[in-house]
This record gives structure tokens, C-alpha cells and sequence, in this order.
């Protein structure tokens, strides 16, 4: 009786490798394929998942924050009002207005100032401002960008002594922002005659750009390029991707608007940067309060790159 056990499992044998054949073909039979799969490592599913809810992130701040965007954009404007930063670096020459200012300066420290002129100006060929640029990508506007130098000569008449006075005395006491050539505590003067001066100087106009137009990155231009070419693929084998991706297809129409108040608060935020690399602490002191603040503290929230 017990030599016939082993004959009754090895006749089993036939019908359990029939049955693992049998279902092997009816999982690739058309109609019934198994879930696709990616070739996405561990460590490669962890960085597209990092670099998609980035991008939605981003996305979902400027929507949920526009509120409060508007008020910093609001509050921007009055702090240029404050500091009177159009007054201080023009959109213009307005070389009429500097040589009153510089007359009246020049006058309260006994300097009589002869002529004023422009003798140059910083070189034109600034790296071209791109149309626009992707929202995860570094970008800052460069002093040439934004900036022109008015390089100009005055004749004055007074002792070295009153002359230098006059020139510490620009950043305090004249509206239109005029450093001397070689930056503050810097006294270029040539002798011409007895009493007499050429100092060579340097005011700034702010030139008339736009901010480039910020464009957040399609989500789908993140995905690996088998997912491009066969997305509901990818939506089945990383639904928790894909996810992401299609939060951030939805949030697109509404956030795109208002990446145009982002825009303007981005060349604001250039222009009053600059002015404050060369205004009075007591200057810097009435912007400190709101540095920082409003888009670019949730921006970092949201990883941007801008």
C-alpha cells in the first residue's frame, strides 16, 4: 500500500505544469494584459516624484496666496513711494533736474558749480533679456540689464576742502542718486587752476525693460520619454505619478494669470534692490521691515527656481 503514494503524486505533476501553461497564455492573451510596467528605479521614481509635486507646489501657492500676493505687490509700491526710488534712479536723463540738484548741493557747502555734462555711459551691449524663462530655472536680472551709468564731469570752483565736502554730502543730501567715480569716499578731482575742479561722477537711470515672461514647465515634459509616448502606460504603472501630474494640468488654468503679478514684483524687487546697494542705513531701515516678504517667502515654500 505505500508504494503507491509516490506513483499518485507524480501522476499530479502533468496537470500542475498543464494548468501553470494554461495560465501563462491567458495572461498575455490580447484583452487580458497584466499592469505595464516602468523601468523607473527606486531612486529614479523618488526625483521625478521630488521635481512633479514641485511643480505643483508652485502652482498651488500662487493660486491659494493670490490674495495676499496682491496686498505684497500693493505694499511694494508703497515702499518705492516712501523711499521715492523714481526720484532717486529715473526712467530718464533728465539731466536738467540733476544739474539743479547738484547746484543747490554744491552751493550749500560753498562750491560754485561751473558746468555740468555728460561725457559717456556704461557700454549698451548687456546680455540680451530673455522673452521668457521657466519658473524652475535660476534667474536674476544683471546690473547691466537694469541699470545705465550717466558718466558725468563737473566744474566747480572752491577749496579741495569744500570740493570733497560736496561730494560726501551726495548721498545724504540730493534726491537724484549721483556716487563719485570709484564709489562713496572716493574723491576724483583734477586740478585745473587755482581753486578750480573737474570731478568726474556717476548717476544712474533705470532702463525701460520688462521682466521676462514666467512660464511654469508642463509636468509632462518631466516624465521619462516612454511616458511621453505612451502616457495611459505610465498612468497604470505609477498612478501615484501621474497623480501629480494631472493636479498640476488642473491647476495650470488658473495659475498662469497670475504669474504676471509675479512678474512685476520680480523687476520691482531688481530696481529696489539695487537702489538699496546704495542708499543711507537709514534708507535701507524703512525697506527692511518688508524684505523678504509675501511672494518670495512662499516661493521658497514652493522651490521655485525664480
Amino acid at each position: 500500500m505505500n508504494f503507491m503514494k509516490p506513483v499518485q503524486k507524480m501522476s499530479l505533476l502533468p496537470g500542475v505544469l498543464a494548468a501553470i501553461a494554461l495560465s501563462a497564455l491567458f495572461l498575455t492573451t490580447p484583452g487580458h494584459s497584466s499592469i505595464p510596467r516602468t523601468s523607473l528605479t527606486s531612486q529614479q521614481r523618488d526625483q521625478l516624484r521630488f521635481r512633479l509635486e514641485n511643480n505643483t507646489n508652485e502652482l498651488e501657492l500662487l493660486v491659494k496666496n493670490q490674495k495676499a500676493d496682491g496686498s505684497d505687490l500693493n505694499r511694494q509700491k508703497r515702499d518705492e513711494e516712501a523711499l521715492q526710488l523714481y526720484q532717486r534712479i529715473p526712467l530718464k536723463d533728465q539731466l536738467d533736474s540733476l544739474t539743479l540738484q547738484m547746484d543747490q548741493s554744491a552751493k550749500a557747502q560753498q562750491v560754485k558749480l561751473v558746468n555740468l555734462r555728460i561725457i559717456g555711459r556704461s557700454s549698451t551691449a548687456a546680455q540680451k533679456i530673455p522673452a521668457e524663462v521657466i519658473t524652475d530655472q535660476k534667474f536674476k536680472l544683471t546690473e547691466d540689464q537694469l541699470v545705465e551709468k550717466i558718466f558725468i564731469e563737473a566744474q566747480v570752483q572752491g577749496s579741495a576742502e569744500q570740493v570733497k565736502a560736496w561730494l560726501d554730502s551726495w548721498q545724504e543730501n540730493q534726491m537724484r542718486l549721483v556716487e563719485p567715480r570709484g564709489g562713496y569716499g572716493s574723491y576724483p578731482l583734477v586740478a585745473l587752476g587755482k581753486s578750480e575742479w573737474k570731478v568726474l561722477a556717476q548717476a544712474f537711470k533705470f532702463k525701460d525693460i520688462q521682466f521676462p515672461k514666467l512660464k511654469p514647465r508642463d509636468p509632462l515634459e518631466v516624465l521619462p520619454v516612454t511616458a511621453k509616448k505612451n502616457p495611459q502606460d505610465f498612468a497604470k504603472a505609477e498612478p501615484m505619478l501621474w497623480n501629480i501630474v494631472k493636479k498640476s494640468q488642473t491647476l495650470l488654468p488658473q495659475a498662469l494669470p497670475l504669474f504676471e503679478a509675479k512678474r512685476e514684483f520680480k523687476l520691482n524687487e531688481a530696481r529696489m534692490n539695487f537702489f538699496l546697494s546704495k542708499a543711507l542705513p537709514t534708507e535701507r531701515n524703512v525697506k527692511s521691515a518688508s524684505r523678504g516678504a509675501g511672494f518670495k517667502s512662499r516661493q521658497r515654500a514652493g522651490q521655485s527656481g525664480i
